[in-house]
Protein backbone atom coordinates (compact mmCIF):
# COMPACT_ATOMS: atom_id res chain seq x y z
CA UNK A 1 0.00 0.00 0.00
CA UNK A 2 1.18 3.69 -0.74
CA UNK A 3 1.55 5.51 2.59
CA UNK A 4 1.67 8.95 -0.02
CA UNK A 5 -1.72 8.28 -0.45
CA UNK A 6 -3.06 8.28 2.57
CA UNK A 7 -1.01 11.25 4.22
CA UNK A 8 -1.90 14.53 4.44
CA UNK A 9 -0.39 17.46 2.51
CA UNK A 10 0.67 20.75 3.38
CA UNK A 11 0.01 23.31 0.36
CA UNK A 12 1.90 26.73 1.06
CA UNK A 13 -0.59 29.59 -0.75
CA UNK A 14 1.38 32.13 -1.68
CA UNK A 15 -0.84 33.78 -4.41
CA UNK A 16 -2.15 36.68 -3.43
CA UNK A 17 -5.24 36.68 -6.06
CA UNK A 18 -5.96 33.43 -3.96
CA UNK A 19 -10.22 33.19 -2.69
CA UNK A 20 -10.07 33.97 1.26
CA UNK A 21 -11.82 31.13 1.31
CA UNK A 22 -9.61 29.07 -0.34
CA UNK A 23 -7.22 29.89 2.65
CA UNK A 24 -9.71 29.47 5.37
CA UNK A 25 -13.25 31.08 6.25
CA UNK A 26 -16.85 29.14 6.27
CA UNK A 27 -16.40 27.99 2.80
CA UNK A 28 -13.33 26.59 3.30
CA UNK A 29 -14.29 25.23 6.82
CA UNK A 30 -17.50 23.50 5.31
CA UNK A 31 -15.37 22.17 2.28
CA UNK A 32 -13.05 20.45 4.06
CA UNK A 33 -15.68 19.39 7.18
CA UNK A 34 -13.93 16.09 7.99
CA UNK A 35 -10.53 17.22 8.74
CA UNK A 36 -11.16 21.04 10.20
CA UNK A 37 -14.21 19.75 12.54
CA UNK A 38 -12.52 17.30 14.32
CA UNK A 39 -9.60 20.02 14.51
CA UNK A 40 -11.74 22.33 16.08
CA UNK A 41 -13.96 20.23 18.51
CA UNK A 42 -10.14 18.67 19.74
CA UNK A 43 -8.48 22.42 19.87
CA UNK A 44 -11.51 24.09 21.72
CA UNK A 45 -11.30 20.97 23.78
CA UNK A 46 -7.79 20.99 24.78
CA UNK A 47 -8.02 25.29 25.35
CA UNK A 48 -10.70 24.80 27.61
CA UNK A 49 -8.87 22.30 29.51
CA UNK A 50 -5.30 24.07 29.72
CA UNK A 51 -7.49 27.16 30.97
CA UNK A 52 -9.29 25.16 33.69
CA UNK A 53 -5.99 22.91 34.62
CA UNK A 54 -3.61 26.14 34.81
CA UNK A 55 -6.26 28.19 36.57
CA UNK A 56 -6.51 25.15 38.84
CA UNK A 57 -3.13 25.39 39.73
CA UNK A 58 -2.89 29.37 40.41
CA UNK A 59 -6.45 29.13 42.52
CA UNK A 60 -4.72 25.95 44.44
CA UNK A 61 -1.42 27.80 45.34
CA UNK A 62 -3.17 30.97 46.45
CA UNK A 63 -5.28 29.04 48.89
CA UNK A 64 -3.39 26.37 50.22
CA UNK A 65 -0.25 27.48 52.55
CA UNK A 66 1.15 23.84 52.25
CA UNK A 67 1.65 24.75 48.39
CA UNK A 68 3.46 27.44 49.34
CA UNK A 69 6.47 25.92 51.67
CA UNK A 70 9.02 26.74 49.76
CA UNK A 71 9.73 29.09 46.41
CA UNK A 72 9.25 26.78 44.18
CA UNK A 73 5.41 27.52 43.97
CA UNK A 74 6.34 30.55 42.47
CA UNK A 75 7.71 28.93 39.88
CA UNK A 76 5.01 26.34 39.37
CA UNK A 77 2.87 29.80 39.07
CA UNK A 78 4.62 31.68 36.67
CA UNK A 79 4.45 28.53 34.51
CA UNK A 80 0.82 28.07 35.22
CA UNK A 81 0.55 31.93 34.42
CA UNK A 82 2.87 31.23 30.94
CA UNK A 83 0.82 28.21 29.86
CA UNK A 84 -2.52 30.05 30.49
CA UNK A 85 -1.43 32.87 28.60
CA UNK A 86 -1.04 30.83 25.56
CA UNK A 87 -4.18 28.97 25.97
CA UNK A 88 -6.29 31.99 26.09
CA UNK A 89 -4.36 34.33 23.09
CA UNK A 90 -2.84 32.27 21.11
CA UNK A 91 -4.66 28.58 20.94
CA UNK A 92 -7.63 30.37 20.55
CA UNK A 93 -6.90 32.77 17.84
CA UNK A 94 -5.47 29.21 15.93
CA UNK A 95 -8.85 28.14 15.87
CA UNK A 96 -10.12 31.75 14.95
CA UNK A 97 -7.81 31.47 12.27
CA UNK A 98 -9.37 28.56 10.51
CA UNK A 99 -12.75 29.74 11.64
CA UNK A 100 -12.82 33.32 9.91
CA UNK A 101 -9.56 32.39 7.43
CA UNK A 102 -6.67 34.22 6.31
CA UNK A 103 -7.69 37.53 5.05
CA UNK A 104 -9.08 38.48 8.66
CA UNK A 105 -5.63 38.52 9.92
CA UNK A 106 -3.56 39.75 7.00
CA UNK A 107 -5.56 42.36 5.65
CA UNK A 108 -7.94 43.80 8.26
CA UNK A 109 -6.31 42.94 11.83
CA UNK A 110 -2.64 42.94 11.20
CA UNK A 111 -2.03 44.35 14.61
CA UNK A 112 -4.16 41.80 15.77
CA UNK A 113 -1.72 39.28 14.23
CA UNK A 114 1.57 41.04 15.40
CA UNK A 115 0.15 40.87 19.09
CA UNK A 116 -0.65 37.08 19.01
CA UNK A 117 2.74 36.77 17.70
CA UNK A 118 4.09 38.28 20.25
CA UNK A 119 2.31 36.86 23.10
CA UNK A 120 3.00 33.62 21.54
CA UNK A 121 7.13 34.27 21.48
CA UNK A 122 6.64 35.68 25.30
CA UNK A 123 4.87 33.77 27.34
CA UNK A 124 6.66 30.06 25.67
CA UNK A 125 10.11 31.59 25.62
CA UNK A 126 9.19 32.32 29.74
CA UNK A 127 7.80 29.26 29.83
CA UNK A 128 10.67 27.27 28.44
CA UNK A 129 13.35 29.51 31.06
CA UNK A 130 10.27 28.55 33.72
CA UNK A 131 11.17 25.01 33.18
CA UNK A 132 14.64 25.52 32.98
CA UNK A 133 14.63 27.27 36.39
CA UNK A 134 11.90 24.37 38.20
CA UNK A 135 14.44 21.98 36.85
CA UNK A 136 17.52 23.56 38.12
CA UNK A 137 15.40 24.60 41.59
CA UNK A 138 15.07 20.29 41.73
CA UNK A 139 18.81 19.80 41.49
CA UNK A 140 19.69 22.11 43.68
CA UNK A 141 16.82 21.00 46.74
CA UNK A 142 17.98 17.27 46.05
CA UNK A 143 21.67 17.56 45.65
CA UNK A 144 23.02 21.23 47.19
CA UNK A 145 20.37 21.88 49.99
CA UNK A 146 21.99 24.47 51.72
CA UNK A 147 22.98 26.66 48.73
CA UNK A 148 19.43 25.70 47.35
CA UNK A 149 18.57 27.76 50.77
CA UNK A 150 20.37 30.75 49.62
CA UNK A 151 20.00 30.61 45.60
CA UNK A 152 15.98 30.11 46.31
CA UNK A 153 14.51 32.62 48.69
CA UNK A 154 11.07 33.95 47.69
CA UNK A 155 12.95 37.55 46.98
CA UNK A 156 15.55 35.85 44.44
CA UNK A 157 12.68 33.57 42.99
CA UNK A 158 10.32 36.41 42.16
CA UNK A 159 12.94 37.72 40.20
CA UNK A 160 13.97 34.70 38.61
CA UNK A 161 10.50 34.42 37.70
CA UNK A 162 10.50 38.08 36.61
CA UNK A 163 13.43 37.76 34.46
CA UNK A 164 11.95 34.62 32.27
CA UNK A 165 9.50 37.15 31.21
CA UNK A 166 11.94 40.18 31.04
CA UNK A 167 14.02 37.91 28.59
CA UNK A 168 11.50 36.50 26.97
CA UNK A 169 10.30 40.31 25.98
CA UNK A 170 14.27 40.85 25.10
CA UNK A 171 13.30 38.37 22.54
CA UNK A 172 10.63 39.86 20.97
CA UNK A 173 12.40 43.45 20.37
CA UNK A 174 13.57 42.19 16.85
CA UNK A 175 10.31 41.69 15.86
CA UNK A 176 8.78 45.14 17.10
CA UNK A 177 12.13 47.69 15.32
CA UNK A 178 11.76 45.47 12.44
CA UNK A 179 14.69 43.58 12.20
CA UNK A 180 12.25 40.51 11.70
CA UNK A 181 8.60 39.76 11.06
CA UNK A 182 5.63 38.09 12.57
CA UNK A 183 3.53 36.54 9.98
CA UNK A 184 0.38 34.39 9.32
CA UNK A 185 1.57 31.46 8.40
CA UNK A 186 0.74 30.55 4.74
CA UNK A 187 0.19 26.97 5.18
CA UNK A 188 -3.38 25.07 5.79
CA UNK A 189 -3.51 21.08 5.66
CA UNK A 190 -5.80 20.10 3.59
CA UNK A 191 -6.43 16.28 2.51
CA UNK A 192 -5.92 15.38 -1.02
Amino acid sequence: MNSSSNLSLIYDYNDENADDNEIGGIKFFLKHFATYFPYTVICSTAILAGIVGNLMVMIAIGISKELRVNSTFMLIFNLALADISVNIVVDTFSVVGVLVGRSYFVRRQLALCYFIGSVCLIACGSSLLTMCLLAFNRYMSMFHASAYKKFFTPNFTLIYSLFTWLAATILNIPNLVGWSDIVYGNQQKINK
